[in-house]
């Protein structure tokens, strides 16, 4: 890595390749919601050591135009069944979305980062929710980081101490 992430640490659960693909695509656009409490069996596994850590569960927002659309956020559902497996609460509308930005997928890891700029934010009035807490920030797939590290940023900004990073899948880039 050239660049420090924004997050403490990362883990994800799988590799995303061939084998995986299809069952992260799955929950995430072919509505096998029935598919995230058997992911969030195998996150709690993963994720053991930022569980012993953090006091609260974000999923990565989605913009309300495309929550719309899809009908329910994956990432959502998968820190819910994540919760299942541990007493930390899930508290979905601390980080939000506030500009709608167009799909990730084809864009080089500095598109990605100029498209997730700005994207997030935490309310005012749910700053103190944060304040010095360490964040398990749960997403279904790890590309560049980019999004994860625009989102962390935000955490920190907001008063998170910590975030740890817990994703279904992450893509190994071998250059």
């Amino acid at each position: 890595m050239q660049e420090m992430p924004a997050f403490t640490e990362a883990r994800a659960v799988f590799r995303y390749d061939e084998k995986s693909k299809a069952q992260v695509l799955a929950l995430k656009y072919y509505d096998k919601t029935q598919l995230a409490p058997v992911f969030g069996a195998w996150l709690a596994r993963a994720g053991k050591a930022y569980i012993e850590k953090a006091q609260v569960i974000l999923p990565v927002p989605l913009h309300y135009r495309r929550l719309l659309m899809r009908r329910y956020n994956q990432a959502a559902l998968l820190a819910q069944a994540l919760a299942a497996h541990c007493t930390i609460p899930v508290m979905p509308n601390i980080l939000q979305r506030k500009r709608a930005t167009p799909p990730q997928l084809g864009l080089t890891r500095r598109q990605r980062e100029d498209n997730v700029r700005g994207a997030f934010y935490v309310p005012k009035e749910k700053r103190e929710t944060l304040k010095s807490k360490a964040v398990l920030l749960v997403d279904d797939v790890m590309t560049t980081g980019a999004t994860l590290n625009a989102c962390a940023r935000t955490l920190h900004d907001a008063g998170a101490r910590d975030v740890y990073v817990l994703t279904l899948a992450r893509t190994v880039i071998i250059e």
